[in-house]
């Protein structure tokens, strides 16, 4: 007698562990998209041009606005700030006058 009243109890008490952990993750779905700061900073081998940042994949991988990640090339330095949701893989591009130079390999 006691262990069926034990029993019972331990399904009810699974039964309200499953229940909350389902509410919990049903809720963490409606979260809000979290997007983490980044910046980059470099020294190159060129007085000017221009450095993208250029994520690796089509638009259906990342989000939109990391198309436009951009800086120019000052006294060798350049600073690229963003945010991004997700991990990405990336690649740097060097334009000198509108030229194409340099494409780094892929980083995270």
């Amino acid at each position: 007698m006691i262990q069926l009243i034990l029993n019972k109890k331990n399904a009810q008490m699974t039964k309200l562990v499953l229940v909350t952990l389902l509410a919990l993750c049903s809720l963490s779905t409606l979260a809000k998209t979290q997007n983490f700061s980044f910046t980059l900073n470099g020294t190159i081998n060129t007085d000017s041009g221009l450095i993208r940042l250029m994520p690796i994949g089509g638009k259906e991988f990342y989000q939109t606005n990391l198309d436009s990640l951009k800086c120019l090339i000052v006294n060798k330095k350049f600073l690229i700030t963003g945010s991004i949701q997700n991990s990405t893989a990336f690649m740097l591009r060097l334009e000198v006058n509108g030229e194409l130079k340099y494409i780094s390999g892929i980083f995270l």
